[in-house]
């Protein structure tokens, strides 16, 4: 198939993504019109340009970029203009079903209250479904260099907002301050209140961080955690329990957490029968979409339409939606690229 046959075919698939981090959908644009917006309130833009702050070649740049937007989200208005550029490109892409990570303690390290900001993007996306567009799910996340406190006050704003569109707390960050076991009971108590739990894990050297999030954090999915093919019996682990992985091909190889696509060991995972779905993570800073990094994965590794069909259903299996919508979801994804595919013949 042709690479132009192949991206439209891709496109037109229906797909669900998992793993999105809210202020990585800010584009340079966008940046630069909330900076400009600061500076008439008294902000200073200073530094790099927006366009040069996008420049991202390791994972010390990703992280000042976010936190340089971070800093300029002030207003909810302000992160209702990254939640519409997340809608625009569901909407472009035939993403149906989306799962967003908002982190509260970045508006509570800035003295700002985050209850509000929570309140008007769940209204948002809430209102959106039910005028027929794109769902999208919220994973609040926890920052573990900030301590189990501030977990556990994540985890109670969670606890409040599970009837509205919350339905998973998350750990990221890195800390030798703080040991899992300080983590553990309240992740545990989320779980108790009927949430799941979500963590970034494996995305450097260590496959270790992706057992200790399977067995102290009691991880229902790992973000990134494909360091686990340095590990058979770890592999096997995820695989038993059905724990997937989310795997982001362009920003792995943009923060240089694995310096080429083609050599990534989506692969081998994948061959092992380790669950898998592909997402975006930061897409207005990284500058993709879901289609393209289901065409790289297409290419490099030479998937079938069996296993794009597999890929797309794989992702709303790994969701953290209820099993009923889950299955009703998923046969809605087979029976549209079914009939896509018969197209083809």
């Amino acid at each position: 198939m042709e690479k132009t046959d192949l991206i439209r075919l891709i496109k037109s698939l229906p797909k669900a993504e998992l793993h999105v981090h809210l202020e990585g959908a800010v584009t340079p644009k966008a940046l630069e019109a909330l900076e400009l917006k600061g500076t008439g309130q008294g902000g200073d833009r200073g530094g790099k340009s927006s366009a040069e702050a996008f420049q991202i070649s390791s994972r010390p740049d990703l992280e000042a970029v976010r936190e340089r937007i971070s800093s300029r989200l002030r207003e909810p208005s302000d992160y209702l203009l990254a939640l519409e550029q997340i809608h625009r490109n569901m909407a472009d892409q035939n993403i149906l079903y989306s799962e967003v990570f908002f982190a509260p303690s970045v508006r509570w390290r800035l003295a700002k209250d985050a209850e509000e900001v929570l309140g008007a993007l769940l209204d948002r996306s809430l209102q959106v479904e039910k005028e027929g567009g794109p769902v999208i799910r919220w994973i609040l996340t926890c920052l573990k260099q900030l301590g189990p406190e501030e977990t556990r006050k994540t985890v109670d704003l969670a606890i409040r907002n599970r009837e509205r569109g919350v339905v998973a707390v998350g750990l990221r960050g890195s800390s030798e301050n703080f040991s899992p076991d300080e983590f553990a009971g309240i992740f545990a108590w989320a779980k108790v209140q009927g949430l799941y739990v979500h963590v970034h894990a494996g995305e450097n050297d260590d496959p270790g961080e992706v057992g200790v999030a399977l067995d102290s954090l009691g991880a229902n999915r790992i973000g990134h955690g494909f360091q686990a093919s340095r590990d058979p019996r770890l592999m096997q682990k995820l695989r038993n329990r059905a724990v997937g992985l989310d795997i982001c091909l362009k920003g792995n190889s943009l923060t240089g957490t694995w310096k080429h696509t083609f050599s990534h060991p989506f692969s081998l995972l994948w061959k092992r029968g380790v669950p898998l779905s592909l997402s975006t993570d930061n897409p207005g800073i990284f500058n993709c979409s879901l289609s393209e990094e289901l065409v790289a994965a297409t290419e490099f590794f030479q998937l079938s339409l069996s296993d794009l069909k597999k890929l797309c259903l794989m992702s709303v299996s790994l969701s953290f939606l209820p099993y009923s919508r889950k299955m009703q979801l998923m046969q809605d994804f087979g029976d549209s690229i079914d009939e896509i595919f018969t197209t083809l013949k």
